[in-house]
C-alpha cells in the first residue's frame, strides 16, 4: 500500500473518531501543533523517520513532549502510528486529515500569492471573492513572492486566477515565441 493511501486511511479513521467523540476542532488544533513542531525542528523530523530508534523510545519521547499539550485522542493516535511503524508518514497523515477536516466543516482552502503583504481590507476582499465562487467558508493561505512584480495569483482547488505582471510577461513571451510572421523580401 502506498504511503498516500495509508495516510488517507489513518486520517479518515482519526476524523471519524474525533467526530464521534465531538473533538474535531480540538484534534485539528493538536495536529496543527504537531505540524508546527515538525516544521520547526529538524531533529524531531529525523526522530520520526529514523529506523535506528526503537518504537518504544519514540513513543516515550512523543508522550513526554506532547502528553500535556494534546488531547487524549491525539496522543493515543500518535502512539498507534508508532506501534504500527507509520510514524514516518505523520506529516502526510496530518495533511490528509486537514483536507478532510475542511471538507467536513464546509470550508474551502484558497491560496493567494502577492508581491507584497496583504492588508486587512484586501484579505477580506479575497475571502469574499472565494466565498462567492465556491459558496463555502474560506481558509486563506497567504504567500508573498516579490518576483510577481505586481498583481496576484489566486488558487482555489484546481482553478487559478493569475493577474500578476510576471504572469502577463510570461504570456506575452509565449505569444512572441509562436509568432508566425515571415518577412517577404
Amino acid at each position: 500500500m502506498s504511503n498516500a493511501r495509508a495516510a488517507h486511511r489513518y486520517a479518515k479513521a482519526l476524523l471519524d473518531l474525533s467526530i464521534e467523540r465531538n473533538e474535531l476542532d480540538a484534534v485539528q488544533s493538536d495536529l496543527n501543533l504537531v505540524k508546527a513542531s515538525m516544521s520547526e525542528s529538524r531533529e524531531f523530523r529525523n526522530l520520526l523517520a529514523s529506523p535506528v530508534i526503537k518504537p518504544s523510545q519514540k513513543a516515550k519521547i512523543l508522550d513526554e513532549v506532547f502528553s500535556s499539550a494534546l488531547t487524549q485522542t491525539t496522543n493515543k493516535f500518535m502512539a498507534l502510528l508508532v506501534d504500527h511503524g507509520r510514524e514516518g508518514m505523520m506529516a502526510e497523515v496530518i495533511k490528509s486529515f486537514h483536507t478532510m477536516y475542511l471538507k467536513a466543516k464546509g470550508i474551502t482552502h484558497a491560496k493567494v500569492t502577492t508581491s507584497t503583504e496583504l492588508t486587512a481590507p484586501l484579505r477580506e476582499k479575497f475571502m469574499s471573492m472565494v466565498k462567492e465562487m465556491t459558496g463555502l467558508e474560506v481558509e486563506l493561505e497567504e504567500k508573498v513572492n516579490a518576483e510577481l512584480i505586481g498583481g496576484f495569483v489566486l488558487r482555489v482547488g484546481d482553478k487559478q486566477i493569475d493577474t500578476s505582471v510576471a504572469g502577463q510577461l510570461h504570456e506575452l513571451k509565449q505569444q512572441y515565441k509562436d509568432n508566425l510572421y515571415v518577412a517577404d523580401y
